[in-house]
């Protein structure tokens, strides 16, 4: 018997080590650049190193040890925008809540499923090496800027970033400014692979 086929095998395996080392390609560049298209599908503005925002960030560590995740808000058009977002862990996990002239406040869901450590049963814990951002920029262009909720996976040599984007709707009455209902989900942005630093 045989020990080699007679067949040629190379193309075989230069097809099988292409398709091995795609996925690399696919994670770093081709998963972010498709999250880019879909921003611009929906009219969002690019961050760029001129972009006017305003943001915020801290380590998870940072915030466990007592500091507080908060941003002030700059005002807008309108007198019934929140005037600060922190975020806080409280039980299991980290809350992002928005307060108001009022004193009203209100938790803000987040829609993260990156940075947890993966355990068989819940609840799942973030990641002591993941960094948290909370920031406000203008993203579709309409002259009022939106909440990002932001979070970055920094276990490992490539990280793992999520984004969630909140659009708020001021009410008729001052009474109502901590309902759900006011802010509206915008998406949340996930980008797997990110091989160099981030950086606000």
């Amino acid at each position: 018997m045989d020990l080699f086929p007679e067949e040629n095998l190379e193309p075989i395996i230069v097809l099988m080590l292409a398709i091995v080392s795609i996925f690399p390609l696919i994670r770093s560049d081709l998963i972010p650049w498709f999250e880019h298209i879909k921003l611009q599908q929906k009219n969002f503005k690019s961050l760029s190193g001129s972009s006017k925002i305003n943001a915020c960030e801290l380590t998870f560590s940072e915030i466990l040890n007592g500091d507080l995740l908060e941003l002030n808000l700059i005002k807008q058009k309108f007198h019934q925008y929140p005037t600060k977002v922190c975020a806080y862990f409280e039980q299991t996990d980290l809350r992002f809540r928005v307060y108001f002239d009022k004193g009203l406040s209100i938790e803000l869901p987040k829609f993260f499923n990156v940075g947890y450590e993966e355990v068989d049963e819940s609840p799942s814990y973030p990641k002591n090496t993941n960094e948290y951002i909370v920031a406000q920029f203008d993203i579709d262009g309409d002259g009022i800027d939106e909440l990002v909720l932001g979070v970055i996976d920094c276990e490992e040599q490539l990280h793992n970033v999520q984004l969630s984007v909140y659009k708020f709707h001021p009410p008729l009455f001052a009474e109502d400014l901590n309902r759900i209902q006011n802010w509206q989900s915008l998406g949340t942005l996930t980008a797997h692979g990110i091989a160099y630093s981030l950086q606000l």
